[in-house]
């Protein structure tokens, strides 16, 4: 998963998925969370979570941040409906250990998985937007999501230390 999102990164794959969620940056906040919830969700059932959520993450805190948001506002959901895979095997390993007993086909997993989905992204949807907000100060953009904006600003020089000029002269 780790080394699949670094070649999206190095290959630029990732830069491409950012211009692409651009048109996001429109729409109110609970609209965004439902697309990125529902693209995390997707993304999970034909890729592993970890390669999934390493892919958006970087992406997702980017838009929250360039839209004046809290970076949790956007990763949380994200981090949470990739954990929500449930639909095939391939999205998790206790996925593919039930589907390895030979009791399960994909056609069994699917649609009770695609509803499991769905019903678990409604509920943190419905947390994120009452409790959550609460819980974590998901009104406004905290200082430190504020300053990611900026460029850092230049280190000082060293100090210069006139005990060590001293002696050693």
């Amino acid at each position: 998963g780790f080394a699949l999102a670094d070649a999206c990164r190095v290959s630029g794959l990732s830069d491409l998925l950012s211009e692409h969620l651009d048109p996001l940056a429109s729409l109110p906040p609970p609209l965004v969370v439902l697309a990125l919830m529902a693209l995390a969700s997707l993304a999970t059932a034909f890729a592993s979570n970890v390669a999934t959520a390493s892919i958006l993450l970087p992406v997702v805190g980017a838009l929250a941040v360039s839209q004046g948001c809290h970076p949790l506002l956007y990763m949380a959901p994200v981090v949470l409906a990739v954990s929500l895979a449930f639909s095939l095997p391939v999205s998790t390993p206790p996925n593919a250990l039930a589907f390895a007993s030979g009791r399960l086909s994909v056609r069994d997993m699917a649609p009770l998985g695609a509803l499991l989905n769905v019903a678990c992204c409604a509920v943190v949807f419905l947390f994120l937007f009452t409790t959550g907000e609460v819980i974590f100060g998901l009104g406004s953009q905290p200082a430190w999501a504020a300053g990611i904006r900026e460029p850092p600003p230049h280190a000082p020089p060293p100090p210069h230390n006139a005990s060590h000029n001293a002696s050693a002269g």
